[in-house]
C-alpha cells in the first residue's frame, strides 16, 4: 500500500514486546517512543505484528504470567503515544491507509496454556488478533517443527475456536502435519505464515517447502518471508540471497500471495538478558547484510525494483497482501 507516493510495510512479526518488559523493568519511560517508533516510521512501517513469547519450557503458571505481562506492555506502549493505534478489527486495518502506526497483538505458542482452553477466550478479550497454537516445541495442543505429530484432540478443539473470538492462526513454527491438520481444519483466510521462508533455497526445519506454500495460498492466506540468516542461508546472509527466497516464493504463490515478517532480533538481544545463544550455531544477533532492522525496509524494497519487480508487486510484498489478508481474515 501506499501512502502519497511512497510504499509502506505491514511487517508480519516481531519480538519487540521482550524488549519493552525488559526496559520497563528497569526503569524506562515509554521505552516504545524511545526504542522502536523512530525506526519503523523510518522503515515505512505501518503496521507490525508484536508477538507475545515465553520460553515453553517454563511452568504454564509462571509463563502465563509473563504472557500477561507482555500484553500489558503492549497495551502501555498504545496508551502511551499518539501516533500508534492496536488493531482491534477490519475497521483497524483500514485505517493504516489514513495515517498512524498499527500494532497487531499475537501470541507465538501456547504452552502457557497448559492443558486449558480458557485462556484462549481471556486473550481474545485482551486483544490477541493473531495466534500460533506452537512455537518448535510440542505442547498439549500441537507439534512443532521439532516433532514429527499434529494437533492433539485439544488441539483440535483450539482451532475450531480461534476464528470464532477473531482471531487469526499463525502456522510459522508448525510441524508438517500441525500445518497439515490446521489447513484441512480452519475457515479458508484465517491462516497465514508469519515468518518462514522457503525450503527450496535453503533447507531447514524452519523453512517451507513448496507443496506447504502452495497450500497456504490455496487457502487464501499470505506467507511472509523471515530475513533472518537462520533461515536465508547463514553461509551467505546478504540481501540478494533473501531475494532468491522471494522469487521462489513468488513463483510458487504468485506475488499477490507473499509478505515480509521481518523476525529483527538483533536489538532486542543486545537490550535485553537474551545473551548470545545460537540455534542449529547461528547467533541470535546475526543478520542479513544490509537488512539488519525495519530502517532498511525501503532499502529492500529499491532492491527488488532494482531486480525487475514491478511497482504493483513491492507494494503487494511490502505490505499489500498482508493488510488485504487481514481486511478479508476473520478479524470482527
Amino acid at each position: 500500500m501506499r501512502r502519497g507516493d511512497q510504499i509502506q510495510v505491514a511487517d508480519g512479526h516481531s519480538d519487540l514486546l521482550q524488549e519493552l518488559v525488559f526496559a520497563e523493568q528497569h526503569g524506562e519511560d515509554n521505552p516504545f517512543r524511545a526504542r522502536w517508533l523512530e525506526q519503523l516510521q523510518d522503515g515505512g512501517v505501518v503496521l507490525q505484528v508484536c508477538a507475545v513469547y515465553e520460553s515453553p519450557q517454563a511452568d504454564p503458571a509462571v509463563a502465563f504470567r509473563e504472557v500477561v505481562r507482555q500484553i500489558a506492555s503492549f497495551h502501555t506502549a498504545v496508551e502511551s503515544n499518539p501516533e500508534l493505534f492496536a488493531v482491534a478489527g477490519r475497521r483497524d486495518v483500514d485505517r493504516v491507509e489514513t495515517g498512524g502506526l498499527g500494532l497487531v497483538l499475537a501470541i507465538e505458542g501456547v504452552s502457557s496454556f497448559g492443558e486449558d482452553l480458557w485462556p484462549l477466550d481471556l486473550v481474545a478479550r485482551l486483544g490477541v488478533r493473531v495466534l500460533a497454537p506452537t512455537w518448535n516445541e510440542q505442547n498439549a495442543f500441537a507439534h512443532g517443527c521439532d516433532h514429527d505429530g499434529g494437533l492433539t484432540e485439544l488441539g483440535r478443539r483450539l482451532i475450531d475456536r480461534v476464528p470464532s473470538l477473531g482471531m487469526v492462526i499463525d502456522l510459522a513454527h508448525a510441524s508438517p502435519q500441525t500445518m497439515s491438520d490446521v489447513l484441512e481444519r480452519a475457515p479458508e483466510g484465517a491462516v497465514f505464515v508469519s515468518h518462514a521462508s522457503c525450503r527450496a533455497v535453503y533447507d531447514h526445519r524452519r523453512n517451507l517447502d513448496d507443496a506447504q506454500l502452495t497450500a497456504i495460498a490455496e487457502h487464501g492466506g499470505v506467507v511472509c518471508l523471515m530475513p533472518h540468516p537462520l533461515v536465508v542461508d547463514p553461509g551467505r546472509p546478504t540481501m540478494n540471497r533473501f531475494i532468491d527466497h522471494v522469487d521462489h516464493a513468488v513463483s510458487v504463490l504468485g506475488a499477490d500471495r507473499v509478505g515480509l515478517g521481518g523476525d529483527f532480533l538483533k536489538q532486542i538481544a543486545r537490550a535485553t538478558e537474551m545473551g548470545r545463544h545460537s540455534q542449529d550455531g547461528v547467533e541470535i544477533e546475526a543478520t542479513v547484510e544490509g537488512l539488519e532492522g525495519p530502517r532498511d525496509y525501503p532499502r529492500l524494497l529499491e532492491a527488488l525494483r532494482a531486480h525487475g519487480y514491478s511497482e504493483a508487486d513491492v507494494d503487494g510484498i511490502a505490505g499489500g497482501n498482508l493488510l488485504r489478508f487481514l481486511a478479508a481474515s476473520p478479524l470482527p
